[in-house]
């Protein structure tokens, strides 16, 4: 009797505790650096360079994410385009120097990329720094960083 009233408690305690692992378990699985991953990327990069080449800034907003417009307006974001062109001319070619990609599938999904270029420039070259985030089932532009060198 004393046995059954424990293995009654301990029943109940164990119905909850599964109930508490389960509804609190995330279940992803981590990828970095494929191949496959680093080339559904640079689909936008050069998407976004062959813009950039012909002076066409204003199809590259369809290249960002919506939150990038919430911290850097479309004004402000053809200004930095004009301001590099005027002080290191248009693309004329870009190398990849440096990638990095991170996919979580699961629960709490995020897909990152970041890839650096050398890029030659009319009068000059630049060191550009694009992080690319998936969105809607999309991947899009969430910040482009420029040095002169």
């Amino acid at each position: 009797m004393f046995l059954r009233m424990i293995l009654k408690i301990l029943s109940k305690y164990a119905v909850t505790v599964a109930c508490v692992l389960f509804t609190s378990c995330n279940i992803n699985g981590t990828y970095e650096n494929r191949e496959s991953d680093k080339d559904d990327g640079q689909e936008i990069v050069r998407e976004f360079y062959g813009f950039l080449g012909q002076g066409d800034f204003m199809k590259t907003y369809a290249l960002y994410t919506h939150r990038f417009f919430t911290i850097t307006d479309t004004s402000k974001l053809e200004a930095l385009y004009v301001e590099i062109n005027l002080t290191c001319g248009r693309v004329k070619e870009y190398t990849l120097i440096n990638w990095k990609t991170t996919i979580v599938k699961g629960t709490n999904p995020i897909s990152e990329y970041i890839y650096s270029y050398d890029v030659s420039r009319e009068k000059c070259k630049t060191r550009e720094t694009l992080l690319l985030k998936q969105e809607n089932d999309k991947i899009r532009i969430a910040s482009y960083d420029v040095q002169m060198y």
